[in-house]
């Protein structure tokens, strides 16, 4: 078995790898009566390390984005349906975005009006991920390109 050496396979990677930090990684604090609460892709955590909350969505919809990227790797034999599989990869990655914003908004709103989450830098890595797999993605349509370019010379 060959494995694909071009850029495509890096962006795609890059996703992988930034979507496996994002999972496991603290997204945002909240400060609220002198107790720091920590909040994640999977819990909510307080200072004590107490879990406050338990939550599936958003790590389901990232795992399952971590896993297209690895199998749109390993699909470079089959140009058209990696492109397919990474457009709907970015979808994925959009709706892991949307699920934890909305999420952290809902969850801010509960301690009152005045709390804000105090985000993290892992914050951007959802979007480096859009970025990364749309590059992938452009990537995979040149070399389709120049395949279908070299079969017109033969």
């Amino acid at each position: 078995m060959s494995f694909p050496s071009s850029f495509q396979t890096v962006f795609f990677a890059l996703v992988v790898i930034f979507q496996l930090i994002f999972a496991f990684g603290t997204l945002a604090y909240f400060m609220q009566s002198n107790d720091s609460i920590a909040y994640s892709l999977y819990k909510v955590v307080n200072g004590k390390g107490e879990v406050l909350r338990s939550q599936i969505l958003g790590g389901i919809v990232n795992g399952l984005s971590i896993l297209l990227s690895a199998i749109i790797i390993f699909m470079y034999k089959n140009r058209p349906l990696q492109v397919k599989l990474g457009q709907l990869n970015l979808l994925l990655l959009a709706a892991v975005i949307t699920i934890v914003f909305l999420d952290l908004d809902k969850y801010a709103k509960t301690f009152g009006e005045n709390v804000e989450p105090s985000y993290t830098l892992l914050m951007v890595l959802p979007i480096l991920s859009l970025i990364a797999n749309y590059l992938g993605i452009r990537f995979v349509k040149k070399d389709e390109a120049l395949v279908r370019a070299a079969d017109r010379l033969r």
